[in-house]
This record gives C-alpha cells, sequence and structure tokens, in this order.
C-alpha cells in the first residue's frame, strides 16, 4: 500500500524533531545559567511522549503490513514501531542514569542531551529508511552526534582522543557505505530498496552488486564495532566519559540491526547467498576476538567494549540463519541483553561513589566490595552469571533462543561454536565475582573507607534491571509471544 506525503504515519519523528529545534532555541538564551538537568528532564519527558504518540501510529499501522512514506522514501511497520520504541526506552534510562554523574563531574553544558536527542532521531529514521539515499543521511545525522559525544569532556586528553578516532573511524565507514551504494545504483539503476529486492529476487544479481552489498555490509560492521573492523571500539568506550560510553553500548546499536534484519530477509534464498558468507564471517570473528580478548583485559570499559563484541558475534550469527524464528530471536535476545548491559554500566557509572579509589578504571578495584556492601556484591555477581548464560537467569533464557534458532535452521556448526565462546567468556566473567568475593581486601585498614550508595534515579533503574534478570524464568513466555508477533510484520 502506497501512501505519498501522509505524516500521520511519521508524526512521532516530527514530534521529536520539532521538540529538539524548541529545545535548542530556548537553551541559547539561557547558556549562561545552569540549566542541563532542566534540558535532560525536558528530554525525558519528550521521549516519554514520543512513546505514546508511537503507541497511536503503531495502533493504525498494524492493520497493514508496511507504509510506504513520501513515494517510499521511509517506511513503517509494526516491527518498526516496536523497534522504536526499544530506542527511545532504553534513550530514557541511559538520560535518567547520566544526570548525577555530569553534576558530579562539574559539567553544566545543556549540549549533551540534545546530542543524544538528535543521535536518537537519527536512529529512528535509519531504521524506517527505505532507500540508500535516506539512509545516508539518517546514518549521519546519528554519527556526527555520536563523534561529538565521544570528545564531550574537553578537559580530558582520553575524551579528546576518542571523538577523534571515531571521527576518523565513522568518517571511513561512510565512504565505504557511499562507495557501495554507488556500485548498488550502478547494478540496478535505483537507490530504492523496494526495486532493489523486485529486480535482483527475480535474477542472479551481478558481481557488481555483490560487490556493492558487501561494501555496504563492511560500513555497517564499523558502526556495530564488529570485528575485524573493531579495533576503535575498546578505545572510544575508555575514553568517553561513562554516561557517553553507557549510551553507545546499550543503544547506539539497535538501529544498525534493525536495519540489517530488513536487507537480510529482503532478499530471496538465492540473493541471500551471496551475502550470508560475510555475515557469517563478521559474527564468527566477533566472537573469537571478542572472547579472547576480552581475558586479558584489566581496564572495565575495556572489558566491557570487549565483551559488547562478542554479544554483536552472537546477534549476527542469530540473524544469519535466516528465519523468521531468528527474528523472534533477536528481539528475545535484545529485551534480555540491554538491562544486564544497562545495569552494569550503572555500576561503572557510580563505582567512584562507593570505593575508596576516586578515579576507579580497573576490574581489581571491586576487590572486597563484599565486605563494604554484601547487596552491591550479590547484585553485580547475579549480573555477570546472567550475562554468562548460567540459568535460571535472564540471560541463560537470552542465548538458548540464539542458538535454538541456529540449530533449528540447521546450522549445528554455529551453534556447537557459539555455546564454546559461551563457556569460555563464563571464565571472564565469573573472574569478576572472584574479585568481588574472594580476592584480597586491598583497602588501606588506617584509612577511613566511606561508602556511598546509588543516586536514587540509578538505583530505581538498577533495581528494575536486576528483578528483570532474576525473575524473568517465572513467565518467559510473554515475551516469546510478543516478539513472535512483532517477527511476523517485518515485511
Amino acid at each position: 500500500m502506497a501512501i505519498f506525503f501522509n505524516f500521520e504515519f511519521i508524526i512521532s519523528e516530527i514530534f521529536l524533531s520539532l521538540s529538539i529545534l524548541f529545545i535548542l532555541f530556548y537553551s541559547s538564551f539561557f547558556f549562561k545559567k545552569d540549566i542541563q538537568n532542566f534540558v535532560i528532564y525536558s528530554f525525558i519527558f519528550i521521549f516519554i511522549n514520543f512513546i505514546f504518540i508511537n503507541c497511536e501510529v503503531y495502533n493504525i499501522v498494524k492493520y497493514f503490513k508496511v507504509i510506504n512514506l513520501f513515494g517510499g522514501i521511509l517506511v513503517n511497520s509494526v516491527f518498526l514501531c516496536f523497534s522504536k520504541f526499544i530506542i527511545v526506552f532504553f534513550s530514557i534510562s541511559c538520560l535518567l542514569v547520566s544526570t548525577f554523574f555530569l553534576k558530579s563531574k562539574n559539567i553544566k553544558r545543556f549540549e549533551y542531551s540534545i546530542l543524544v536527542a538528535i543521535s536518537v532521531l537519527g536512529m529512528l529514521f535509519l531504521v524506517s529508511s527505505n532507500d540508500f539515499i535516506s539512509l545516508y543521511l539518517a546514518m549521519e545525522l546519528q554519527g556526527l552526534s555520536t563523534y561529538i559525544l565521544a570528545g564531550y569532556s574537553s578537559r580530558s586528553a582520553f575524551s579528546t582522543e576518542a571523538g577523534l578516532k571515531y571521527f576518523v573511524v565513522g568518517s571511513f565507514s561512510s565512504g565505504i557505505f557511499l562507495l557501495g551504494s554507488a556500485l548498488v545504483y550502478i547494478g540496478t539503476g535505483s537507490v530504492s530498496f523496494n526495486d532493489f529486492f523486485i529486480i535482483y529476487n527475480n535474477c542472479c544479481p551481478s558481481t557488481v552488486v555483490i560487490l556493492g552489498m558487501s561494501l555496504i555490509l563492511c560500513s555497517l560492521g564499523f558502526k556495530l564495532g564488529s570485528a575485524p573492523l573493531h579495533m576503535w571500539l575498546p578505545d572510544v568506550y575508555e575514553g568517553s566519559i561513562s554516561p557517553v560510553s553507557t549510551f553507545f553500548a546499550v543503544v547506539s546499536k539497535i538501529g544498525v540491526f534493525c536495519f540489517i534484519i530488513r536487507i537480510i530477509y529482503g532478499f530471496s534464498d538465492s540473493c541471500f547467498f551471496f551475502i550470508q558468507p560475510i555475515i557469517f564471517f563478521m559474527g564468527l570473528s566477533s566472537l573469537f576476538f571478542g572472547v579472547f580478548s576480552a581475558l586479558y583485559q584489566r581496564n572495565i570499559k575495556r572489558f566491557l567494549a570487549y565483551s559488547s563484541i562478542s554479544h554483536v558475534g552472537y546477534i549476527l550469527l542469530c540473524i544469519n540463519s535466516g528465519s523468521f524464528f531468528a527474528i523472534k530471536s533477536f528481539f528475545v535476545y535484545i529485551l534480555l541483553y540491554l538491562p544486564s548491559a544497562l545495569a552494569i554500566w550503572i555500576l561503572v557509572i557510580n563505582l567512584n561513589q562507593f570505593i575508596y579509589f576516586k578515579n576507579s578504571k580497573y576490574i581489581t578495584d571491586l576487590s572486597g566490595v563484599s565486605k563494604i556492601n554484601v547487596v552491591l556484591a550479590v547484585s553485580v555477581v547475579l549480573i555477570l552469571l546472567s550475562m554468562s548464560g548460567i540459568p535460571p537467569l535472564a540471560g541463560f533464557f537470552a542465548k538458548f533462543s540464539i542458538i535454538f534458532s541456529m540449530v533449528n535452521n540447521g546450522f549445528y556448526f554455529v551453534g556447537i561454536m557459539s555455546i564454546f565462546f559461551s563457556m569460555v567468556g563464563a571464565f571472564y566473567y565469573l573472574r569478576w565475582a572472584k574479585i568481588v568475593y574472594s580476592d584480597s581486601y586491598l583497602f588501606n585498614k588506617n584509612m577511613e573507607v566511606v561508602i556511598y550508595s546509588f543516586n536514587s534515579v540509578s538505583s530505581y533503574i538498577f533495581i528494575s534491571c536486576l528483578y528483570i534478570i532474576v525473575f524473568y524464568f517465572i513467565d518467559p513466555f510473554l515475551l516469546n509471544v510478543y516478539s513472535t508477533y512483532v517477527a511476523k510484520y517485518i515485511f
């Protein structure tokens, strides 16, 4: 069903765009005042309103399979509405946990939340893009704001370095994407995904198109930080301030994954065969480099960066199986992994508040936490056990869903390799538990240790994530049912 210039199906993005412009205009007149918290909470309110508007759009879209907008430049569907809900919901969480950190570090500039909102807007347009031009513009809208966020702390040389590295790598990946898009245009004569799928689902794709799609997937691999294109990711995570690293780890990859799913499942089996080896190689190498590189990490942020690379590998191998069940497993994995990732990054953000060391950045700095904060130690161990896939925690169901989708589609070798890497990954997660509980108490007994708790907002979000992690096993079928429903409406 083609609908031209029908704004009601994209009203949520229009609302967010106008809200960003209004807040930016308003803040520019009051930049001399400390209005950072006001701007942050304003965007939280705007994001909540976005969710309600998106629910109204969802109620309209669910009666159609796909809604084409502006002559096919953008598209909307139940799958995309649900993806946008995930992006905005976790963006709200990232903004909430950043307030106390920015205040404690005396970072008073109001641009932080505006940049986050612009990046979110880019992700929303990215998942709805339906041709290569709109996709490139959406990627650049997201990318330019994240480059600035990576170097947001101008007083830190590490943050400036992270922003510069991210900018150079992002510009390089954008160039590769443009080259790949140009090759696809040469082979098809169109930049529209609809025309692209119609042409090459009826005939064998040419060498030029295969090369173009390969370059596009490599560019998206840069954005995801998947191996072997991952070397920038640990440096950016380490150099950026903790709230920005949290946003990168939790939110920024969701839009790219959703777009890759739309691309993969738009191909017929004969065409998908040509790009399947590329995704398989990226997924398996991400697992290998992510797991084995994390074994040697002592810095907390770098460790979590390599851990996220391994999780990217799991997701790529899952969606590479090319089945309906893989889409459902993707949503299950995302919705169970993100609470664990958010909880562990809340720990990183608040790390300096509850242990003696002022600039804690190493895993060994958690040594002896069980002796001064038992509840925190138990919470950390539960989160790590969930990320390693230990039953009956939520992470076990996430990995089981991923591996079962691989085996169910005949990818037995991939499933066995995933289990092997999961076993190796469990080692470095359990090492955290050893440090928290078994290592020697490294604090100086002659010095007073002042223990601070999480701030109230972070503690509420942390407890909510922990609740999902621990008690998901009571009713794991509700998420499976809804993920199945959403996966039906990808096209």
